[in-house]
């Protein structure tokens, strides 16, 4: 009981303490300065607040528990001393610190620590928060404040003429041409910054900036040059406060106009090249009805990676690191791509020229190149997985060429794809041909990894011979200079790859059939349930309103194998195969005159290649390019190419003079027979133009992209 009475008055005189600490001048000063800082918080501080005032109530709990014990009583005899022992210590603190404060030694800590502070403030970046501009500016949009004026050029020094943005492009692409190790760097760069391998790990504590990692590769002087070079346009040029005003003004509009789809920012910033890559891939998501949900949470590590003094005035390359959520949704806010709990880490690579014509060193530079690499392959877990059956003819080719550089578009391409084989099947010319010509485009796509399987050689019944339309080997006989990559799989038979293949991917894997459907009538029969598991089959063949190629009213694919057909539209519904007929390219009108002067004028593997293997069939007779396979795919890619459609009945006719030929229920007369088909009646011959130059001239107007 006299144990008990003198805690409670050891307790009492604590409280008393307390309060009288609760009441002096030094805590309400305390207190003010915490409220201060309090109030600039941001809505973060909250968050933890209520977690302290969590753990406060838990330690009150503990404490509360251990009075009880005799430790916890012992200790409240301490409390008396101690309170008064920490009070005289406090009020000597107090007074000494006091007399320090007024010392020569402190002051001069004290302007030093201030020196520090703002140098920080001026030089560091990596502490800053990121905050999105609340409104997205053009560049020369920039208020003038005084503080920085537009600085003369001096071009007696620089001996800078004014040249074009394309000029300013391609000269820098020759220079990229000409020094292959320069894309190497920005590669390796890009590589380094997202490696999770221990020793590069370690190897980024040691190097605080990427120029002593390849100082090797580049003379030591070219960076200094370009410094010197812009420092004669510009003066008051600091290559410290140019990487904080890319961390803070330059990269934030940019990429906040990125992910907003801001057009109209994007084309002030970039130069023609990164913006027409950027560009297309916003405008097809909107045509389809599609909005960005995508955030930028933050920016950090930006760094000057190398530099170099072109014709047309100087180039600087930065890297930098970004923290992003990229989310597309369609018109009910269903997710289409990306993930909005997902924080992606995206690596950066981008070149930036500086615009001799303009003064003001606000407005002066431009996006001129872009490398990203993103730490999460977030694009293939949702992407359609594509099956190409194919008779490779000259116009197969091209159009697998479009499907692969769909792919390979992949971060900027919606929706995704992803081709994941080919099968080959006898028509334009001889099956072993066929192999050949697929293998031949896969090497100048530089895509030998994808797998290639042999297929039928005949149709179901009887044979099939080819009219050479596209030459001897479907080629155009022409010469092939380079060592073909890849080879043929034959393990299986591509009927039995098909069945395999949607089995793997069932629901997620899409057919494209170019040539007679042999292969395809094969796999249904193999497996019943084959057609169930394709998402939708894309056929190219038919003639449905009678105007025939392989005879007055017969298609060439659809003449190959009429069972085949009929296999084939008796396991499908509307909702899964889109047929194109004949005729839908035949009244797209797009002239051989156009191919051969506009489309075949690019200068680039890819065209040099179609214009080697088309030879034969741009000179046949007739106006027109009517490469309809490439026009099957185009209306995959870019559906609003399309104009009108049909859901109906197609049978097909395998008896008599019509045999080869389709029978369509334009009318829906008969009523007990299911829509198996959506026919493609019309498409829009300019966007076709504009698709056939954006698909098969990718490299002319792509940027660096690294994946």
């Amino acid at each position: 009981m006299q144990k008990n009475k003198e805690m409670k008055e050891s307790l009492k005189k604590f409280r008393e303490e307390a309060e009288k600490l609760e009441q002096s001048d030094a805590l309400r000063s305390a207190r003010q300065k915490f409220q201060t800082v309090e109030s600039e918080a941001s809505k973060g501080s909250e968050v933890l607040k209520e977690k302290i005032e969590g753990l406060r109530g838990k330690v009150h709990e503990v404490i509360e528990e251990a009075s009880k014990t005799e430790l916890g009583k012992k200790a409240g005899q301490l409390g008396e001393e101690l309170s008064k022992t920490a009070k005289g210590a406090a009020e000597t603190i107090s007074e000494k610190s006091q007399a320090f404060g007024k010392t020569g030694a402190f002051q001069t800590i004290s302007q030093t620590a201030e020196a520090v502070r703002k140098e920080l403030d001026h030089h560091g970046m990596e502490g800053r928060v990121y905050s999105a501009p609340k409104e997205l500016r053009k560049r020369k949009e920039i208020v003038d404040t005084g503080d920085e004026k537009p600085v003369e050029a001096n071009f007696d020094a620089t001996g800078v003429e004014l040249h074009k943005d394309s000029k300013f492009y391609q000269s820098w692409q020759n220079f990229k041409d000409k020094n292959p190790y320069v894309n190497k760097v920005l590669d390796w760069k890009i590589k380094y910054e997202e490696s999770e391998n221990p020793v590069v790990r370690a190897s980024r504590l040691l190097t605080d900036k990427v120029s002593d990692i390849f100082g090797g590769l580049f003379q030591k002087t070219e960076l200094s040059e370009t410094l010197t070079e812009i420092c004669k346009l510009d003066p008051s040029f600091d290559k410290i406060k140019f990487l904080k005003d890319c961390e803070t003004d330059i990269i934030p509009n940019v990429l906040e106009a990125m992910i907003r789809g801001d057009l109209e920012i994007l084309k002030d910033w970039c130069h023609e090249a990164p913006y027409n890559v950027i560009a297309q891939p916003l405008q097809q998501a909107f045509k389809l009805g599609y909005r960005l949900d995508s955030k930028v949470l933050d920016i950090d590590n930006v760094d000057l990676l190398m530099g170099k003094v072109m014709d047309q005035g100087p180039v600087l390359a930065i890297s930098f690191t970004s923290q992003q959520i990229m989310c597309v949704r369609d018109a009910k806010g269903n997710v289409v791509e990306g993930d909005p709990e997902k924080v992606m880490r995206v690596n950066y690579v981008w070149v930036l020229c500086r615009d001799p014509a303009e003064l003001n060193p606000k407005s002066a530079w431009r996006l001129l190149e872009i490398g990203a690499n993103s730490s999460e392959q977030f694009v293939y877990s949702s992407s359609e997985k594509i099956i190409i059956d194919t008779d490779a003819g000259s116009d197969d080719a091209v159009a697998i060429l479009m499907l692969l550089r769909a792919e390979s578009m992949r971060k900027f391409h919606l929706p995704q794809y992803e081709v994941i084989g080919i099968t080959c099947t006898y028509g334009n010319t001889k099956e072993e041909n066929v192999e050949v010509n697929v293998l031949k485009t896969l090497t100048v796509a530089e895509r030998p990894d994808i797998p290639v399987y042999a297929g039928a050689k005949k149709p179901l019944i009887g044979n099939f011979s080819t009219d050479n339309h596209f030459g001897s080997d479907g080629f155009g006989d022409a010469d092939f200079d380079r060592d073909i990559n890849g080879e043929v799989d034959r393990s299986m038979h591509a009927s039995v790859a098909l069945v395999e293949l949607t089995k793997k991917h069932e629901g997620n894997v899409s057919v494209i059939l170019l040539g007679p459907t042999t292969n395809v009538a094969m796999a249904a029969s193999l497996d019943s349930n084959f057609t169930r598991r394709v998402k939708r089959f894309y056929v190219m063949g038919s003639s449905v309103a009678g105007v025939g190629l392989y005879s007055p009213n017969v298609e060439f694919n659809f003449a190959a194998d009429p069972e085949a057909n009929f296999i084939l539209l008796n396991k499908t519904t509307s909702s899964d195969l889109t047929l194109f007929p004949w005729e839908a390219g035949l009244n797209a009108k797009i002239t051989k005159d156009w191919r051969i002067n506009v489309l075949g004028k690019y200068d680039s593997p890819i065209i040099r290649f179609l214009n080697a293997i088309e030879q034969v069939s741009l000179k046949s007779p007739g106006d027109y390019y009517t490469s309809t396979d490439a026009m099957t795919v185009a209306t995959m890619l870019w559906p609003d190419i399309v104009n009108t459609t049909l859901d109906t009945n197609v049978q097909a006719v395998f008896d008599g003079a019509a045999r080869g030929s389709v029978l369509v229920d334009y009318y829906r007369n008969d009523k007990q027979r299911p829509k198996n088909a959506r026919i493609i009646q019309s498409i829009d011959g300019e966007k076709l133009k504009e698709a056939l130059v954006f698909y098969l001239t990718w490299q002319e107007h792509q940027v660096q992209i690294i994946y």
